[in-house]
């Protein structure tokens, strides 16, 4: 028997699982992340809680020079057992009305290490982050369709 030329395996499905399985596991990993920081704001939220002073809260530039954005770094003191720390967290510019000179805020800190400490349990989402989760299946689409073309040029 001679073997058989011109039998093509059929690529188009091997091209659909591959995008699909990109596309999960982008969306995947930013599910898991979104799991795991609001895993660390609950145990945030859990830590032992002093009343602590805004020392400062001053709009700072942070990025890259392509892609800059203002984040507001609220610097706080507070007390624990006799012992004074000042911390700072980056929050979103539009809190920056929340936390004025001088005004009283409840401070979480870390049971075992007093000097790590939080003002505000919850993280401020930047837009980097809903582009990513734009672009990354936009990314695994473009990679997909690439396969599909070669398949479809080689195929006829």
């Amino acid at each position: 028997m001679q073997p058989t030329k011109g039998i093509r395996r059929n690529r188009f499905p091997r091209a659909i699982y591959i995008s699909l399985l990109l596309i999960i596991g982008v969306y995947g990993s930013f599910f898991l992340f979104d799991r795991l920081d609001k895993w660390q704001q609950e145990q945030i939220s859990r830590w032992p809680t002093v009343e602590g002073r805004v020392v400062s809260a001053e709009i700072e530039e942070k990025g890259d020079y392509d892609d800059p954005y203002e984040v507001v770094n609220v610097r706080f003191s507070y007390t624990v057992e006799e012992v004074t720390y000042t911390s700072g967290q980056d929050m979103n510019t539009a809190q920056k009305v929340n936390y004025p000179e001088g005004t009283s805020v409840t401070v979480h800190y870390s049971p075992s290490k007093p000097k790590i400490s939080f003002v505000d349990a919850r993280r401020y989402v930047g837009w980097d982050w809903i582009l990513g989760l734009l672009c990354y299946p936009l990314i695994a689409a473009i990679i997909g369709f690439i396969y599909l073309w070669g398949w479809w040029v080689r195929g006829k």
